[in-house]
């Protein structure tokens, strides 16, 4: 992506009076939480910030961007799934100032005035990945895992010749007393 790298602590009150934005990027591979649903953690994410001041708070503005490698849950292979999410969150010092903020609104609980954007760039992939992720197209998804896998009436209509008919004594204790 050729971006410069994010730095790991940007204090917010300085962004939102210089009206300055931040953009740069991150390895996957440094995004824990995010790494653990991962197929592969290799890539770049790419985040950029804007910062605002709006009715005595501070507003934040961006989007991310990566290439992620998941999972695919039909065929259970990796897949490549592109995220280009914009997102906007507000700025709160505590959790009791996060729950006085409208329902619409998104709070990021930041500390002191800093924000570490690592955090905001792992918490807007993680939302971005699907519940289920999967293939978007039959042709590229082979269904491979769905194919071997047997609904079980299969495997019992497979056995039934094999389990010993509990009427077969008395068929063959009726031919016995038709032959005397």
């Amino acid at each position: 992506m050729s971006q410069p790298r994010l730095p790991h602590w940007l204090e917010i009150e300085r962004l939102a009076r210089t009206g300055q934005g931040v953009s740069g990027v991150l390895p996957l591979a440094k995004l824990e939480r995010l790494r653990s649903l991962l197929a592969v953690d290799e890539g770049e994410a790419l985040l950029e910030l804007q910062v605002q001041r709006y009715q005595r708070r501070y507003v934040l503005q961006g989007r991310v961007q990566a290439e992620l490698s998941l999972v695919c849950q039909r065929c259970l292979r990796p897949y490549r799934h592109s995220v280009a999410q914009a997102f906007e969150l507000v700025a709160v010092g505590s959790e009791q100032e996060a729950e006085r903020l409208p329902e619409e609104v998104e709070p990021l609980l930041i500390d002191r005035g800093r924000l570490d954007p690592a955090q905001v760039l792992q918490d807007e992939l993680i939302l971005a990945i699907p519940v289920i992720p999967r293939h978007m197209g039959e042709d590229e998804c082979t269904g491979q895992a769905l194919t071997e896998v047997r609904p079980p009436e299969a495997e019992q209509e497979e056995h039934a010749d094999e389990r010993p008919n509990p009427f077969s004594v008395l068929a063959q204790l009726k031919r016995d007393d038709s032959q005397d």
